[in-house]
């Protein structure tokens, strides 16, 4: 017989066992309840009722009556192995809720008295975790979806450029089934030529991760016909620490094509304005020349024969007349000489560049009152032929532009050779312009600074303008010697 002390260490014992476990009960960190053989839950935790819509004025509930028949079976099994053994190992089971929908839950169970027939049960609720696991599903059949039936062709790339998967799609695009391009390297399908591009492409997307990079390059089919791709492809590291190359494909051949007709359209419209304007400058030539040599020295012969009459003793009348005629023909010879300037130079095709230039400069003191200078190398001097006359026409329109608008004191031109290329600049001291004025010199019908552009475009070459207000202008034409039209 136990002493009374001891008696009292006991009861001790007993009331802290049943003080955790009534803050375990207490404490809804887990659903509890307590039940029967019979199938009745006597008690219950707040969690556990809260879980199913129940609350405490519903007990006692009877739990066979809570679970949808399917579970009824393996509940039985899951009570007797409890009664055998003592503990029930957790399984996964449904309860009605209240309102009638099912709440998946987690259950486990302990004998408290065989005799008795009670039970304690542990559920824990699944219904976030079972949403979660459809959501994923669903997550997954999408994007599986999607991945598949993607009218593009998407590849997932070791770095090392082996095919690690590829979509119906992608792989039927190229005439493959996928089981055809897994494992492989992925210059299987692109076109040799294009290989060095594409490692190059690939250094640099495993250089920086984080970048999305785009390129074109050839796929091969297995029927050996290309198409032209435009690749899209970033780096993504998987949950195993694998670094992967994710592209995506789309097929640019027509887009290709249509670029390459484009590219022909323009290089036959280029030749087109090249032969037009070669035919255009020698019909000028041929008239410049009709007026320089026929008409211009026709009408100086009839000036110095004149004005060899008007030296003689003749009626005051008749010399007054004279006077009159030589200066219309003076008018004349001048306006002949200005319209030989602008259909073409005599001197640009006999002496060369320089020395027609030189002719415009004087045309610009003497017509204009603009000081000229002409700083000009020996091998720019000599530049004829119809790169020549390219020049020629752009700085006789950059220089009208200085006549016309700058207001300038001086103008001076620069001919020189430099790598390959003559460089011509035209710079004036005048009250210069915002380039984005620059369209308001252009002259409908002229050869305006839209002209220039256009022109030197046909023979590869540039211009380029630099201008302040107020503080003068520069236009430089640079052409590639190598380069004729």
């Amino acid at each position: 017989m136990k002493s009374e002390g001891e008696l009292r260490m006991l009861l001790a014992g007993v009331q802290e066992s049943d003080a955790r476990f009534r803050l375990l009960f207490d404490s809804n960190i887990i659903g509890v309840k307590f039940a029967n053989v019979h199938g009745t839950i006597t008690d219950a935790n707040d969690l556990f009722l809260g879980m199913l819509g129940y609350d405490r004025s519903d007990l006692p509930i009877h739990w066979d009556g809570m679970t949808p028949a399917v579970w009824c079976e393996r509940d039985r099994q899951k009570m007797q192995d409890t009664l055998d053994s003592g503990v029930g190992t957790p399984w996964e089971k449904e309860y009605y809720h209240k309102d009638g929908s099912r709440v998946p839950v987690l259950v486990g169970t302990a004998l408290l008295d065989k005799d008795a027939g009670t039970f304690i049960c542990f559920t824990l609720d699944l219904s976030e975790t079972k949403n979660v696991g459809i959501a994923l599903r669903e997550s997954e059949e999408r994007y599986k979806a999607l991945y598949e039936n993607i009218p593009l062709m998407y590849f997932t790339l070791a770095s090392d450029g082996t095919v690690l998967s590829v979509n119906s799609s992608g792989a039927g695009y190229l005439g493959y089934r996928k089981e055809d391009l897994v494992g492989q390297p992925v210059t299987k399908v692109i076109y040799e030529k294009d290989h060095p591009a594409l490692a190059k492409q690939f250094s640099k997307l495993l250089k920086n991760p984080t970048a999305v990079s785009r390129w074109n390059l050839r796929k091969v089919r297995q029927d050996g016909s290309r198409l032209w791709v435009q690749e899209t492809a970033r780096t993504m590291r998987q949950a195993d620490g694998q670094l992967v190359v994710l592209v995506i494909c789309e097929d640019i051949s027509e887009r290709k094509q249509a670029e390459n007709r484009l590219a022909e359209h323009r290089e036959e419209v280029r030749q087109l304005a090249a032969r037009l304007f070669a035919a255009e400058e020698l019909e000028r030539r041929r008239i410049a020349k009709g007026l320089h040599d026929d008409i211009g020295q026709n009408l100086a012969m009839a000036k110095l024969r004149l004005g060899m009459l008007a030296e003689r003793d003749i009626p005051d009348e008749v010399a007054e007349e004279t006077r009159v005629v030589l200066e219309l023909i003076q008018q004349t010879i001048q306006k002949s000489r200005s319209l030989t300037f602008e259909l073409s130079s005599p001197v640009l095709h006999e002496l060369g560049l320089g020395p027609a230039v030189v002719e415009l400069g004087e045309w610009v003191e003497q017509g204009h009152g603009i000081r000229f200078h002409l700083e000009a190398d020996e091998a720019s001097k000599v530049l004829s032929g119809d790169v020549g006359a390219v020049i020629y026409q752009s700085v006789r329109q950059l220089l009208i532009n200085v006549v016309q608008h700058s207001r300038a004191g001086n103008a001076t031109v620069t001919l020189r050779t430099v790598d390959g290329a003559v460089e011509v600049g035209v710079e004036d001291d005048g009250v210069g312009f915002e380039i984005s004025d620059a369209g308001r010199f252009t002259r409908k019908g002229g050869f305006g600074l839209f002209s220039i552009r256009e022109a030197m475009q046909r023979i590869n070459g540039r211009v380029e303008i630099e201008s302040r207000a107020g503080k003068g202008t520069r236009a430089v034409v640079t052409v590639p010697l190598e380069d004729e039209l």
